[in-house]
């Protein structure tokens, strides 16, 4: 499955390249990402992405799971933005995310409702390095438009 299918943004904001896979049975699933200079992220003066990007990798990794999970139950499911509230315990063990290299990106869920969500969540260079992980907590409201009407005043 692409990953336009499973999130609600459209190129260049798509900054996952791959589906991994999604585990029903531990609640996870994970991405990829190959950094390279046609990425809307990418600073030439770091020949990468600047790590504390490392938060929209986690949160579209989670709007995987939510696509992947979504689809299982009904392949028409189309997926509404949603919102991060924050996060809790983000460490950042590189600088960069280099060019040309692939990263691995897992997201596990710790809690989900029909509005509020928490994933802990991790990336991992291709040695299996854990790069940055965090537990982002996210909002998807029922109605995503009419709430963001509502606080738009």
């Amino acid at each position: 499955m692409e990953i336009e299918e499973l999130l609600p943004h459209a190129k260049p904001m798509v900054v996952l390249n791959e589906v991994g896979e999604l585990d029903m049975e531990n609640s996870s699933a994970s991405a990829r990402f190959t950094v390279g200079k046609n990425d809307v992220l990418f600073e030439e003066d770091l020949n990468g992405v600047a790590a504390h990007f490392a938060l929209e990798y986690m949160a579209q990794a989670i709007g995987v799971f939510v696509g992947l999970w979504g689809k299982a139950r009904d392949p028409n499911f189309k997926q509404e933005i949603g919102f991060v509230l924050g996060t809790r315990k983000m460490q950042l063990n590189v600088p960069v995310f280099c060019e040309g290299k692939t990263y691995l990106v897992e997201a596990k869920k710790v809690f989900f409702d029909s509005e509020m969500a928490s994933f802990d969540c991790a990336i991992f260079d291709e040695n299996k390095n854990l790069c940055a992980s965090a537990t982002v907590n996210a909002f998807k409201p029922n109605d995503p438009l009419k709430y963001i009407n509502q606080n738009n005043g």
